[in-house]
């Protein structure tokens, strides 16, 4: 069964791609699993700074040699550190889509919020955020 669910992932670190150690992360093998069992959608992946998306791009090269597929993400920043990217990456990707929010705790609540404003589903790594208050 195959989808074209397009996903947006926000954040670039250790969950994501294992940035700063030499495993892949939780999130990219487990997108890579999910396309060797039929998803086909457009893959978006959202940092802060342009080097942790240049550590990425090398992790992708190495996750589509092993899995031997091709996913071309398309990547915010382009070019320099943003700390708004994740929001053009909101407004770029097309619909039906969903966002994975993987970022520094603090951020959650935050992030994801621009995320439901945008109509978009969330999955967000523990916790929700910060405080009850926030979640409500």
């Amino acid at each position: 069964m195959s989808s074209n669910l397009n996903v947006l992932v926000i954040g670039t670190g250790v969950y994501v791609c294992g940035r700063g150690t030499p495993g892949h992360g939780t999130i990219l093998p487990a997108i890579y699993e999910w396309h060797r069992r039929g998803w086909r959608g457009e893959l978006f992946i959202a940092g802060t700074r342009a080097r942790g998306v240049a550590e990425i791009q090398e992790k992708v090269a190495k996750l589509n040699e092993m899995y031997k597929v091709e996913i071309r993400p398309n990547y915010f920043p382009e070019s320099s550190d943003d700390a708004q990217a994740y929001k053009k990456a909101l407004a770029r990707i097309s619909r039906p889509a969903c966002a994975i929010v993987v970022v520094p705790d603090h951020l959650h609540s935050e992030v994801t919020l621009e995320a439901v404003h945008a109509r978009m589903h969330c999955l967000v790594v523990k916790p929700l955020a910060a405080t009850v208050g926030e979640v409500k």
